[in-house]
């Protein structure tokens, strides 16, 4: 039997001894397990599935009877034959797969068994119930319907449900048995803010789990368990200063890697294993950075913030002078994002598009341990500044459309080892992880943002209309709306496509609002046969600048309409979208008529191109520039704008 340590502060609460449960076959499902928890404490039980965890939940809610051992509640041994003697004695069970009734609405539920009634009637005070639901909900930060009827509830706003009839009851112990697994990130990160909050005043926690990461976010202690019998029990700081050790217990190794950190707490180890001297400190510190980047994905986080931070890791784990992570679309091969991160001198390198598209498809790392002057061209874009010597770089892929790479730079030659290269690939493996999650928390918080964007759009066409007011111009209210229709439809693309969004990112394909842009255009205009011409590039961009990117766009191609072509019905737009390493070019040629040789944009006093300047200089923080394209006529319109 491992030995334990046991705490003996006076606060205990609860307290597990030797608890032994047996299958009919004679098989131990826990074997003496101890266990004991704090007044105001979350202590978690982290396992495997298979570990003996809901078997330990069955326990405390008297549905696994005892073989031997004792659990006692303030120094009392506790009695339990059933989940209504756990109830009385202060516990509430929130369970993986919320057990509710269908038939009964959230208020029915949370309160089940403790409807209230007025005076000596026996009739369900309503107006009573829902307005204690409510208020428990406010309180816990929970937005459902209370007269909803349950089986209506998508799977997360069931666990919800649960989790407040969990507190209904003033519990002054919580058990959960991974409560989290039904609920997207933002709405797992919200619980663990609701128990952090309890627990602050006096609630204890037991918070069962197969995620070691859930622990080291809402835990003051973990304990580990593995096969029914306890392998460990420490505070989360010293668990999080060997989590490479934790997680080696949690798989059943008992040979766990090198010396805890003296934090100067009391802590307990199971297992009588050899030390193993020999692992590499990287292998801890990648463990670190997932463990890292798991919280900043519960910490609302966004995805340049998590690549930023796995650039950094990516530098410090392989001791490196840089490093560059690339999202790539794999349809259209377009970047969707880039990060870099060097450490200490600027380095200015990108390794080519086609070397980059070789170790994607390829699936498999590409390295070069001394790459000469002469042997710059075959990998890198331009002569990296200054001279970058080796080279590393591994695949990323994510479970949707998007692909990647992480690449790694030195500016002295490198002998890459075996382990380096197996280490780098698990780390990009992690990374994909992270950032799926991200994508999957985004869907949440894209929501938000859309709510959001869709009242900043709606005041940006007040605005436009406004400025219509402004601009007295002699001409049928007719054509004014059309164009104020125009407008609105230019917003509504980029919603339309951002709705398609099957990468759930928060980007789009500039090329494909322009397209429609495009379209609409020319719809209005059928009686004339002038010609819009699309080339260019797929260029990604985030949904506030597309959207202000579009209505900028659809102003320049009406006002080719409008102006370029006087007295003709035929004639030509050409519309050209590019990027480089720093801008993002968009250009609307027209063989028209030209402007006027006096003509000066920026004192113009055209609404269209007033419209163009503002979105561009102040939204977009771009340039804008307008000119005659020689003699015959002709105008081309420019719009530079930075690619981040």
């Amino acid at each position: 039997m491992n030995q334990v340590y046991a705490h003996t502060c006076a606060g205990n609460i609860l307290e597990m001894r030797g608890v032994t449960t047996y299958r009919a076959n004679g098989f131990a499902v826990l074997n003496h397990v101890s266990l004991d928890l704090h007044e105001g404490e979350v202590h978690a039980i982290v396992g495997e599935n298979g570990a003996g965890k809901s078997s330990l939940v069955g326990v405390l809610a008297g549905v696994c009877p005892l073989s031997s051992g004792v659990v006692n509640l303030y120094g009392r041994p506790l009695t339990l034959r059933g989940p209504g003697d756990a109830q009385r004695n202060g516990l509430s069970f929130v369970y993986q797969n919320p057990q509710l009734l269908p038939q009964l609405s959230v208020a029915e539920n949370i309160f089940l068994g403790r409807l209230p009634t007025r005076g000596r009637s026996r009739f369900v005070y309503w107006a009573g119930l829902y307005a204690s639901t409510e208020a428990l909900l406010r309180n816990l930060g929970i937005r459902i319907d209370v007269k909803e009827l349950v089986k209506n509830l998508n799977l997360e706003e069931r666990q919800l449900t649960a989790i407040a009839r969990a507190f209904s009851t003033g519990p002054r112990i919580v058990v959960m048995d991974e409560p989290v697994d039904n609920l997207g990130e933002l709405a797992a990160a919200d619980v663990f803010r609701i128990i952090r909050r309890y627990a602050g005043q006096g609630t204890s926690f037991l918070y069962f789990s197969h995620r070691l990461e859930e622990a080291f976010q809402v835990a003051d202690r973990i304990t580990i368990l593995k096969d029914g019998e306890v392998r460990a029990t420490l505070s989360c700081t010293a668990a999080r200063r060997a989590p490479e050790r934790v997680i080696r217990l949690m798989m059943g190794r008992d040979d766990p890697i090198g010396e805890i950190p003296n934090t100067g707490e009391a802590v307990s180890w199971g297992g009588h294993g050899a030390q193993d001297q020999d692992i590499l400190r990287e292998t801890g510190e990648v463990i670190q950075a997932i463990l890292r980047t798991s919280e900043l994905l519960a910490s609302e986080y966004e995805l340049q913030d998590v690549l930023n931070f796995l650039a950094e890791r990516a530098v410090n784990i392989m001791n490196a002078d840089s490093c560059v992570i690339e999202l790539i679309d794999e349809d259209s091969r377009a970047v969707v994002n880039k990060v870099r991160f060097n450490r200490g001198e600027e380095i200015e390198v990108d390794v080519k598009k086609e070397m980059l598209g070789r170790v994607i498809s390829g699936g498999s790392p590409f390295f070069v341990s001394d790459l000469g002057a002469s042997e710059f061209a075959d990998v890198y874009a331009k002569e990296p500044r200054p001279s970058v010597r080796s080279l590393i770089c591994v695949p990323i892929k994510v479970r949707t459309r998007i692909a990647g790479a992480i690449e790694v730079f030195y500016r002295r030659p490198h002998l890459y080892s075996q382990k380096e290269i197996e280490l780098l690939s698990a780390f990009a493996s992690q990374a994909a992880i992270a950032i799926e999650n991200t994508r999957l928390m985004g869907r949440s918080a894209l929501l938000k943002e859309a709510h959001h964007r869709i009242k900043n759009n709606l005041q940006s066409i007040v605005s436009l209309l406004s400025l219509q007011m402004l601009f007295k111009e002699s001409r049928p209210v007719e054509a004014v709306l059309r164009e104020s229709i125009a407008r609105v439809k230019a917003i509504a693309a980029v919603h339309d496509l951002l709705s398609k969004d099957e990468k759930d990112i928060g980007v789009v394909n500039a090329r494909e609002i322009v397209k429609k842009v495009i379209e609409l255009a020319s719809g209005r205009n059928l009686s004339r046969s002038i010609q819009v011409e699309l080339e260019g590039r797929d260029i990604m961009m985030t949904y506030r600048r597309a959207t202000s990117l579009a209505l900028a766009v659809n102003e320049l191609i009406i006002n080719c309409f409008k102006h370029a072509f006087p007295g003709r019905d035929a004639g030509s737009i050409n519309v050209s979208m590019d990027e480089t390493e720093s801008d993002i070019i968009i250009e609307v040629l027209d063989d028209g008529v030209g402007l006027p040789a006096e003509f000066d944009a920026r004192t113009s006093a055209h609404l269209g191109l007033s419209i163009v300047n503002m979105l561009v200089s102040k939204d977009l923080q771009g340039h804008f520039s307008i000119e005659r394209l020689g003699p015959a006529g002709g105008t081309r319109a420019t719009i530079r704008i930075p690619r981040v």
